[in-house]
């Protein structure tokens, strides 16, 4: 399914710098709307206080481009709560029926940032609950699958391309996924310590 996603050609604009412009100018919005530096102070958000914010999102934005992930359509949030599942019955002949839902993120993006929406979520059991050891053979596993359905889809030379190859969609997954997880992790345990949240 989300190898079918990938492969739409939606007549949307295609700006591919949007993730890298919405930081940005959330983040000038953010400064020049509030006195950011005054609150963190306030509430006493030293993690806040002790990096440079500017410094972290350009990090980021280099770390994307450096992964190599093509441009696709994708969902952004593909992740359990928006794919749903109806079993087939006598009403329905299908024996399963997969529908994605909650789209307001769509648009072209990195691929790298479903895989790693669906293996961030991947096992979870309760939102403060993650799962922080996928196997490379689930992810190999389920990489085939998206690669053997992007064949059928693109044709047999979409695999002659080098992130088509098994390896760097998993190195994508990886990526992706371990940023997500990184960024959850730090995120509540800054909040535990800084007293957001109890546990």
């Amino acid at each position: 399914m989300l190898a079918r996603f990938h492969s739409m050609d939606v007549p949307i604009a295609r700006n591919y710098k949007w993730f890298s412009d919405f930081l940005d100018n959330f983040y000038k919005k953010a400064y020049d709307l509030f006195p950011l530096n005054d609150m963190y102070i306030e509430v006493k958000a030293t993690t806040l206080l002790s990096v440079d914010l500017k410094t972290e999102i350009d990090w980021l934005k280099t770390c994307l481009t450096a992964t190599n992930s093509p441009i696709v359509f994708s969902h952004n949030d593909f992740r359990g709560p928006n794919i749903m599942v109806r079993e087939g019955n006598e009403k329905n002949s299908q024996s399963l029926d997969i529908t994605l839902c909650d789209f307001e993120y769509s648009c072209y993006s990195y691929r790298g940032f479903d895989f790693g929406a669906i293996f961030e979520d991947w096992g979870r059991t309760s939102v403060d609950k993650v799962n922080e050891n996928i196997s490379d053979s689930v992810l190999k596993r389920f990489m085939k699958s998206y690669l053997e359905e992007s064949i059928q889809i693109n044709g047999d030379t979409y695999r002659d391309n080098s992130v088509n190859t098994i390896d760097h969609l998993v190195g994508e997954a990886k990526q992706r996924a371990d940023q997500r997880l990184q960024y959850y992790l730090t995120l509540k345990s800054k909040c535990i310590e800084e007293g957001l949240i109890r546990v």
